[in-house]
């Protein structure tokens, strides 16, 4: 017979199945089975059961007019974990992330911490995080850069790798809240100090600007202010900039990116002044005046010949 049902259960979800007469509380393979517990019947002759396996937990349906049986693996490994960032240290380095949006139906076991020297390749795994979600990496040797990411593992395997990040410890952390405002003439960049200078003080920020979105930035200017003004742009272009921070140990990272598209027009100033002339008076005025005195001649010339 076919069936065609959808039944939701946190650990099942069966869609337009084939259930050909299965024996009630039989299954086709007693070596994988182990045990089983009934959940509902569904219908006169076919009845739906959890079935554990002694490595895996299974869904499977049973009637009693065959023999026959589909069962279905429903668990999974997670998926990867979320938002992986890094903060540099004195010869540290801080990671932090988000858990996996999907965890497998299966409790997280624990994570693993992934690090590779310098080429984001030939990564090794540098830690086991069993619950929380962040790690504290000391070995590492400031001005080396190093690239990390991060997997989770439930009792299913482990998952696919999280976004991968890199930094140099010593350095700053990328300065903050950057933001912008312009007028037809300039562009005004501001920002606050990095969350760490790592130990060694800050000795100035560069700028950088782009006419694309995260590329092709060049250096646009330094300054150890925590603002600039931009003067070298044109009305009606797009500009996007970032800002690091520079220690004795090197640059940060590069801050949130801001952009702005500069408005009015493009303006060629003239040497000597310019003054403006307002007019007193406009031509309809003028009409208006004409009229009036036209028709008070009129009414004259009119009581004269009375």
């Amino acid at each position: 017979m076919f069936f065609s049902c959808i039944f939701t259960h946190k650990f099942a979800i069966l869609t337009q199945v084939i259930f050909p007469f299965f024996y009630q509380n039989t299954f086709p393979n007693p070596n994988v089975v182990q045990s089983y517990d009934k959940i509902i019947t569904v219908g006169a002759n076919i009845s739906l059961f959890w079935a554990y396996s002694d490595t895996d937990d299974f869904t499977a349906v049973a009637s009693t007019q065959g023999f026959s049986s589909t069962i279905f693996n429903e668990y999974s490994v997670p998926s990867p974990p979320r938002n992986l960032i890094v903060t540099p240290g004195n010869e540290s380095v801080k990671l932090n992330w988000s858990s996996p949006l999907n965890d497998g139906d299966l409790n997280i076991t624990r994570y693993n911490v992934y690090r590779s020297p310098s080429d984001a390749s030939n990564y090794s795994l540098i830690g086991i995080n069993t619950s929380a979600t962040g790690y504290f990496d000391t070995n590492v040797t400031n001005g080396d850069r190093y690239y990390y990411f991060v997997t989770a593992e439930n009792s299913k395997g482990e998952s696919a790798e999280s976004n991968e990040v890199t930094i140099i410890p010593g350095t700053p952390s990328p300065p903050l809240n950057l933001s912008i405002t312009s007028d037809t003439t300039q562009i005004v960049l501001t920002w606050t100090i990095p969350q760490t200078d790592s130990g060694y003080t800050i000795t100035e920020y560069i700028i950088y600007r782009s006419s694309i979105s995260g590329g092709s930035y060049s250096n646009l200017a330094t300054t150890s202010e925590l603002s600039y003004i931009d003067t070298t742009v044109l009305a009606g272009n797009t500009y996007y900039y970032v800002v690091t921070a520079i220690n004795s140990i090197g640059e940060s990272e590069v801050s949130n990116e801001v952009s702005v598209v500069l408005s009015g027009t493009t303006t060629t100033p003239t040497s000597g002044t310019t003054t403006t002339t307002t007019k007193t008076g406009s031509f309809p005025s003028f009409i208006a005046v004409t009229l009036i005195l036209g028709i008070l001649a009129a009414f004259v010339r009119k009581e004269q010949k009375r």
